[in-house]
């Protein structure tokens, strides 16, 4: 029988054969972090399982934290928890970096839940190359449900105007942004099981650039009275989407 394939499957042969369609119900029994969108080859992936190696922090409130909890999982046991802290807006940042890539188009997934007294978060991207600085994000406004990316310093491009997320403390959205590093353009959003077209839109380059090198952030930001939390799952890179 064919490897993977049913008991009363007729493929025979000497040896071990395996069909597509194998890949296909392993996949489905295994499951996927990406849930809507599995394009792209994974370069890299963290699940958050074991410790925050890799990342590091950044915000104002004193009693803001950043940790690894079994609070919420999408896929295994344990998520990233992202806290602000109280007594302002300002947001926390969790950031990590990566070496630089082939090809032109990367993918930069993300799953949310957005846990507790939201305000705003969101996340970017910086490729930089000797020449230039791309930078890529997107960030999302509870009070206004306002879904938008940026294009230079201070201006954001509307992606949804309208985009109602829902706050829970274990469910799960997708966030995937698709960017071309080579002509510096955004490719496209994914938010859950919508794609949102933004290959006419420039991300905001800078020149000069710096040491080639990716860096990645996750940022999310309080109400100005009490602490916003969310988590983090299966952060995931991709290439040539």
């Amino acid at each position: 029988m064919a490897h993977g394939a049913p008991d009363d499957s007729n493929v025979v042969k000497y040896g071990l054969v395996n069909r597509l369609d194998d890949l296909g119900e392993l996949a489905a029994r295994l499951g996927s972090p990406v849930k809507y969108h599995r394009t792209g080859d994974v370069i890299y992936l963290d699940d958050f399982e074991y410790s925050l190696n890799g990342w590091e922090t950044e915000g104002v409130n004193a009693d803001r934290f950043c940790q690894i909890s079994n609070a919420a999982s999408l896929s295994k046991g344990n998520c990233c928890l992202l806290n602000s802290g109280t007594g302002g807006v300002l947001p926390i940042y969790i950031r990590t970096r990566h070496a630089a890539v082939q090809g032109d188009t990367i993918g930069f997934h993300v799953a949310l839940s957005l846990r507790s007294n939201i305000a705003t978060f969101g996340m970017g991207v910086g490729v930089y190359s000797a020449a230039r600085l791309h930078t890529f994000s997107w960030a999302w406004v509870k009070a206004t449900s306002f879904l938008s990316c940026q294009t230079t310093l201070g201006a954001n491009h509307p992606i949804d105007a309208a985009l109602e997320l829902y706050e829970s403390d274990t469910l799960f959205h997708h966030f995937k942004m698709v960017v071309n590093q080579t002509t510096g353009y955004y490719v496209g959003l994914y938010v859950d099981d919508v794609f949102y077209d933004l290959s006419t839109v420039p991300a905001w380059t800078t020149t000069p650039g710096a040491t080639k090198r990716i860096v990645t952030y996750i940022a999310n930001s309080g109400d100005g009275v009490l602490a916003a939390e969310i988590a983090l799952d299966d952060f995931v890179i991709t290439v040539n989407e």
